[in-house]
């Protein structure tokens, strides 16, 4: 499925359209950033609460990020066909769920990979007692 967007309600959306220096790029930041937030729109009500779950998210994922809330406020009226909408908690138990289950997927395979080097340096040291 395609992330289809519109600016046309945002003010001054042609100082925020794509390929403007700068601003373009927070833009399609922005738009992208609407599947992570799991916000349709950003408005009036709730660019607040997009802005932090954007941050919280670039937090956890060790990422970094130029956008500042006037930011997201001067995208107000940017819309995208993310859907639906999630509340704050069910937001925060999927994020939390899933960076949980990739944290523990990534110990499991740190240990394989030691235990791969273990059973390899074995193999070699039995290769030379047999020599």
């Amino acid at each position: 499925m395609s992330l289809d967007w519109d600016i046309g309600d945002c003010k001054n959306y042609e100082e925020i359209a794509l390929g403007t220096e700068i601003e373009g790029d927070k833009t399609e930041e922005c738009i992208w950033g609407s599947m992570v937030v799991k916000f349709q729109d950003i408005t009036e009500t709730n660019w607040k609460e997009w802005y932090a779950r954007y941050q919280f998210w670039c937090v956890m994922k060790g990422l970094e990020t130029d956008l500042e809330p006037k930011d997201i406020h001067r995208r107000i009226g940017l819309s995208t066909n993310v859907f639906p909408d999630e509340p704050r908690s069910k937001w925060m138990n999927s994020l939390v769920k899933k960076q949980l289950d990739e944290l523990v997927r990534d110990a499991k395979y740190q240990i394989e990979q030691v235990e791969n080097i273990e059973t390899s340096e074995k193999i070699e040291m039995e290769k030379e007692l047999v020599e």
